[in-house]
């Protein structure tokens, strides 16, 4: 209910998700008839997973090893701690489309943010740990796009061997990567 409306769905005439679960929402949130039609088609982004398409990021993995050298991707997913929007703002959101089903479901919002928060402090410091233990080795810090564009430079601090950034695309930097570390993220999937 906060990407999509009976409005925006109705200017579309196919409607791409990611698969079964986003497609029955659609459907019984706004599938109407024939007025719209969702298709289960998946991520785009998985079709780069396959072997076939394992050339499309090599110009961008040899720009990156040159660069960087070893690395070991951090690949950040804590929406709720470091989001571009402030905690109460979304709670404020989560109230004004009626996704608080009841006043429990609005106090576990706080919950799993607390949970989080303390989840990336355990990353904050593995991180540092990491490049104390391997200082030959980089770390790279891949913000989530809705992650505050200098939340990870504040956190991690003055930390050399630490990398944050946003450049490129997040498949070329997972497949030079010789570790992957993530927080419930598609990352880890690809």
């Amino acid at each position: 209910r906060t990407r999509f409306s009976a409005e925006t769905c109705s200017m579309a005439s196919r409607i791409l998700c990611w698969g079964a679960y986003d497609a029955r929402i659609l459907r019984d949130l706004y599938g109407r008839g024939d007025q719209v039609t969702v298709v289960e088609t998946g991520s785009p982004r998985v079709d780069f997973w396959r072997p076939e398409f394992s050339g499309y990021y090599a110009r961008q993995q040899k720009a990156i090893a040159e660069r960087i050298g070893s690395y070991v991707l951090v690949s950040s997913n804590f929406p709720q701690a470091i989001n571009v929007r402030r905690f109460w703002d979304l709670v404020k959101q989560e109230r004004d489309t009626d996704q608080f089903v009841d006043e429990e479901s609005e106090y576990r919002m706080y919950r799993e943010a607390s949970y989080v928060m303390c989840v990336l402090a355990e990353f904050v410091r593995m991180i540092r740990a990491l490049v104390a233990a391997r200082p030959g080795i980089r770390v790279v810090v891949r913000p989530h796009p809705v992650d505050a564009a200098d939340a990870w430079h504040v956190l991690i601090g003055d930390c050399p061997g630490v990398v944050v950034t946003r450049e490129g695309t997040l498949g070329a930097w997972i497949r030079g990567a010789k570790v992957l570390i993530h927080n419930g993220c598609t990352s880890g999937l690809e």
